[in-house]
């Protein structure tokens, strides 16, 4: 079950998490394989929406027999994660309507001062038995709204990635 939406509450955005890039996910070169971004930013977004929020994407299911599928990914590799790099991990639903929801990744080292890659997953919401898209319910769209960072899709992935550099710029000179 997600926990019961409450209106006075401000809810945390964005969720951080850390990892160490690890041997058997490297290329030869000692980056990070790019196909195994998708495994951090996932794995670190399903153990922080637990710890943050109090629920995962089995609870979902469980409550509306309904979950989201990833319909697409759009992602930019700008700098290397390095075998053996702490690494920071950062994400938020950036959009939503009635089906959809995008969640926005991107990738740090561990000060949170270098962007390494932007992702966008857009997820569609799915019936569990029949397999067709179904409007979120009232009360997770309350919820999911509560949590949405809004960002202007529309201006694409270049653009938001030129807006985050400046994000982490900003966070920097304000320590």
């Amino acid at each position: 079950m997600i926990p019961q939406f409450e209106p006075e509450k401000n809810y945390q955005k964005t969720t951080e998490g850390y990892a160490t890039v690890r041997f058997q996910d490297c290329d030869p070169l000692g980056h990070l394989n790019n196909a195994r971004y998708f495994d951090y930013f996932l794995n670190s977004r399903a153990d922080e929406i637990q710890k943050i929020y109090n629920f995962d994407t089995l609870d979902i299911f469980k409550q509306f027999g309904a979950s989201w599928v990833i319909y697409n990914h759009n992602i930019s590799f700008i700098r290397p994660a390095m075998m053996g790099e702490k690494v920071k991990i950062h994400s938020r639903i950036v959009f939503i309507d009635k089906y959809t929801i995008i969640i926005e990744f991107f990738m740090t080292n561990e000060a949170g001062t270098d962007l390494k890659n932007l992702l966008w997953s857009n997820m569609k919401f799915v019936d569990g038995k029949t397999g067709k898209l179904t409007e979120h319910p009232l009360e997770l769209t309350t919820y999911l709204s509560a949590i949405l960072y809004p960002v202007d899709i529309n201006e694409g992935v270049q653009q938001r990635i030129k807006m985050l550099k400046i994000e982490l710029m900003r966070s920097q000179q304000s320590l």
